[in-house]
């Protein structure tokens, strides 16, 4: 932008607002490329400068905003409705247990999957109402990632506490949180040894 555009451009904006506002304030347009406000709309080229005191505080207040429409089949009450029966029927056929030996077990576990996490990733998938592969599990559950010495895990306690059931040390593996890391004694002593779930299906045959 030349010297003489922006001077001119830069004097159009500072008398739009000084302009006194009464009922509704003065709209002025001027190129986009140096818009203030109204930058979210990509439909038009030139868009408003409102003064400060006038600019809204909310879409809602704006009223030349256009709310967005959600998926169509969201629309209806019997949408909801049914979903929500569904729902509730899915729950309470849990129910009947499946009390059959298992052949063999799948641990999958999502590092870091914070619920923030997704809920940001079903955003980024398209929208809220997306469900990720493991949110249809019959079955899921949370836990408090921590351990006994440090407010953030590592992968060596957390995964102590996911198969053993029991909270360690920072960093270490397998021992209890009487083992403090690189105590090469404490480690030896077999009262501080973890049995995990391995364990526990190789003792009852699986």
């Amino acid at each position: 932008m030349g010297k003489i555009s922006g001077c001119i451009l830069a004097t159009l904006v500072a008398t739009v607002l000084s302009v006194p506002v009464k009922n509704s304030p003065e709209v002025v347009s001027v190129p986009y490329s140096s818009c203030i406000y109204g930058e979210h709309d990509p439909n038009c080229r030139y868009v408003p400068i409102v003064p400060p005191s006038h600019r809204p505080t909310h879409p809602m207040d704006d009223p030349n905003w256009i709310p967005p429409t959600g998926h169509p089949h969201e629309l209806y009450k019997e949408y909801w409705l049914q979903r929500g029966q569904e729902l509730l029927q899915k729950q309470l056929n849990k129910n009947h247990l499946n009390t059959n030996i298992a052949k063999n077990v799948i641990i999958v576990i999502g590092d870091g999957m914070s619920i923030p996490t997704q809920a940001a990733t079903r955003v980024y998938m398209g929208d809220e109402n997306v469900e990720l592969s493991f949110e249809k599990f019959p079955y899921a559950g949370l836990s408090k990632t921590y351990c006994v010495n440090y407010q953030v895990s590592d992968s060596a306690c957390t995964g102590t506490a996911f198969l053993a059931g029991i909270k360690n040390n920072y960093g270490t593996l397998g021992v209890s949180a009487a083992v403090p890391l690189r105590n090469c004694s404490a480690q030896h002593d077999e009262r501080h040894h973890i049995d995990s779930i391995f364990k526990w299906a190789q003792d009852a045959g699986m």
